[in-house]
């Protein structure tokens, strides 16, 4: 192969990687939506379905690929919010006022709408957190008011299931307010946190619940997401974000330029990428790479972000090459949903300002062989 055919082959290679570009959405670009909106983690396994809440509209329902969006207030449906979503984009769950005044945690599909899914004896609300990406498992906490002047009740985690129904998770030892925050893929891993302890936790029915401690000189640790096999916890210590296994413990997941807090909010379901946001903007990290700014990936593909303050990522998901991201922003002075996606060959894309100079070296040396021949 001559010195040229290898040079334009890197350079066929380097526009490859570019060609596959990037794309930054918002929920009001295309759709009579503008409503002040965030996303709270959900998302479909394709990337096309994603859900959050929209300011004095509830819920919210976003088909990425027609971009359609249905709010709950525009069905007969109790007012509420839209948590999360299972894997195939049918399944939701979150919180609603019932006409009957009870706060409870729901299911929602299609065909039935929002049921609720009960509330523990001795307790006066339920919440609705997470929902097992098979569709089975919904986990989130139950509340006791107390009598609101000398008592103040109390808050445990909960698991359901259609054959179980609602079931305590209990407590950890010496704590009274538990709470599940996310589910596993098939159910049968729990992560959550006692807000009175200021602990995480991992739990297993044969284990129960397991604090999985804490970053070095942080006094907190609450736990946002988990991969699809359960293996890995990542959530908020003190000011950083973590990553957490059981055999390698709680790591910290360090920052970009900049900021000084970090907290990790969207795992993918291998458990490779992890998204969450930072005093300097919303982040995406992988074990190549580190943690890295998404804005800057996203223009870095040839996508224009300068109308966008991309602060938080809640969500993410991997489908035919391309990492899909959900999370909000802001955008024209309110917060805007958005979904984005990028190369999934992150690490091996270089910096968009290493681009000029590889493709500006490589046409010089072209040039310079073009002028030796004519010598």
């Amino acid at each position: 192969m001559t010195q040229r055919t290898t040079l334009l082959a890197t350079l066929a290679l380097i526009a490859a990687n570019t060609l596959h570009g990037s794309t930054l959405i918002g929920i009001n670009d295309n759709e009579a939506f503008s409503t002040d909106s965030k996303t709270h983690g959900g998302i479909s396994t394709n990337g096309n379905i994603i859900v959050g809440n929209a300011a004095g509209s509830g819920g919210f329902i976003w088909n990425t690929s027609t971009n359609a969006t249905q709010l709950f207030e525009q069905w007969s449906y109790p007012f509420g919010d839209a948590a999360d979503i299972s894997g195939d984009g049918t399944i939701i769950t979150g919180t609603a006022t019932f006409s009957d005044g009870t706060k409870s945690a729901y299911r929602w599909t299609s065909v039935n709408g929002a049921q609720p899914i009960g509330i523990l004896s001795g307790y006066d609300k339920s919440y609705g957190e997470a929902i097992s990406a098979d569709g089975t498992t919904i986990v989130g906490s139950c509340y006791s008011i107390g009598d609101g002047i000398t008592t103040f009740g109390g808050e445990t985690a909960f698991r359901w299931t259609q054959s179980t129904g609602m079931v305590a998770l209990g407590q950890i030892a010496g704590g009274s307010n538990s709470t599940a925050t996310a589910v596993s893929s098939n159910g049968s891993v729990i992560a959550g946190y006692d807000s009175q302890l200021n602990q995480a936790f991992r739990w297993t029915q044969e284990t129960g619940m397991q604090t999985i401690g804490r970053l070095a000189g942080a006094t907190d640790c609450t736990a946002i997401a988990i991969s699809g096999d359960g293996s890995i916890i990542i959530g908020s210590s003190g000011t950083k974000a973590f990553k957490f296994t059981t055999e390698g413990g709680i790591q910290d997941l360090g920052n970009i330029e900049g900021a000084t807090q970090a907290s990790a909010s969207g795992i993918s379901e291998d458990g490779s990428i992890i998204v969450g946001h930072t005093d300097a903007g919303a982040f995406i990290w992988d074990a190549s790479n580190g943690m890295r700014k998404i804005s800057d990936l996203i223009t870095s593909e040839g996508t224009d972000t300068s109308n966008w303050e991309i602060t938080d990522a809640t969500g993410v998901t991997t489908h035919e090459n391309k990492i899909i991201i959900s999370g909000y922003g802001i955008k024209n002075g309110q917060n805007e949903a958005f979904t984005a996606t990028i190369n999934n060959d992150i690490t091996a894309i270089p910096e968009a300002s290493t681009y000029g100079i590889i493709c500006t070296g490589a046409l010089a040396l072209i040039a310079g062989a073009k002028r030796r021949r004519r010598h």
